[in-house]
């Protein structure tokens, strides 16, 4: 995850604690979201802002040895690990490709379907990544994107540490020029770029135990290099709310939401066409 070509979360070997739970997290609703966006073999698919390729890896296997994946990623750490990943599972299918959101170098026209997650909360060129996917898809192509809202995250009973956590949030990304809840308006955002939305879908996981409670301690212990550059939070900032949150996260009787995340299937339109309608559907996971 990425402010402006940097990111702010560790990369390669070190990300993959952190990366694995959001896997676990989100995983199995955005493989069932592709499924629905017609995800199928055959298929050229382009997956923008891949990480360590753990969904890059799910498409390949779909879409099969006829299928082509475009794997892209602004951080050559990240795609060595994601062609490790790749190897290991004898796909041959991904093309791993070092290139920004807004500028990828796939041939316009060349994909069937475009996947984006946590990519548009970290960066600035928000409409110009948007207008990329677009110019990347056939006409008639499909975009699959998620992104969060983080100003939904909450603990039941409240925590003072969630109720910081959200400030805290919501001030970084200020400072930083981006929108860590630009789920908020992501259907829209989609919209004025020209797709037609076709579903809109807002999935929020929550948890009484286990790792996945622990997914924004290991985000802060992660951001904390950016963190203290910045000079956002010290040192002993830093490590109160590394405590608070690692005593939350091993409390049973606390159960903690994680962010909302908002799921959109847009279909790329003819250019000159106006803005169609969308479906929504609201979606809370146990």
């Amino acid at each position: 995850m990425t402010v402006g070509n940097d990111y702010i979360f560790a990369t390669g070997e070190s990300a993959a604690p952190r990366l694995i739970l959001l896997e676990r997290i989100y995983g199995a609703t955005t493989n069932a979201l592709l499924a629905d966006a017609g995800l199928r073999q055959g298929l050229s698919v382009a997956d923008i802002g891949c990480g360590v390729g753990f969904t890059a890896c799910h498409l390949a296997k779909v879409v099969g040895p006829i299928g082509r994946v475009f794997a892209i990623d602004i951080s050559g750490e990240q795609l060595k690990v994601a062609k490790t990943n790749a190897a290991r599972e004898n796909l041959r299918n991904i093309d791993f490709i070092e290139a920004s959101a807004t500028s990828t170098g796939v041939p316009s026209g060349s994909v069937d379907l475009v996947f984006s997650r946590l990519v548009l909360s970290h960066i600035r060129q928000v409409d110009e990544a948007l207008s990329e996917c677009r110019r990347l898809l056939k006409e008639g192509g499909v975009l699959v994107c998620e992104d969060l809202i983080a100003s939904q995250v909450f603990s039941v009973p409240e925590t003072p540490v969630y109720a910081r956590l959200r400030e805290l949030a919501n001030q970084f990304a200020a400072k930083q020029g981006v929108d860590y809840s630009i789920g908020q308006r992501l259907p829209h955002l989609i919209r004025r770029v020209g797709f037609d939305v076709e579903a809109v879908r807002r999935i929020q996981p929550a948890f009484f135990t286990g790792e996945e409670k622990r997914w924004w301690e290991y985000s802060v212990r992660e951001a904390t290099p950016m963190f203290l550059q910045s000079g956002f939070m010290d040192a002993a900032q830093l490590d109160g709310l590394l405590k608070a949150l690692e005593v939350v996260a091993l409390d049973p009787e606390v159960m903690v939401a994680q962010p909302v995340m908002t799921q959109v299937r847009a279909r790329r339109k003819p250019d000159g066409q106006g803005a169609g309608a969308a479906f929504f559907k609201m979606d809370v996971l146990p």
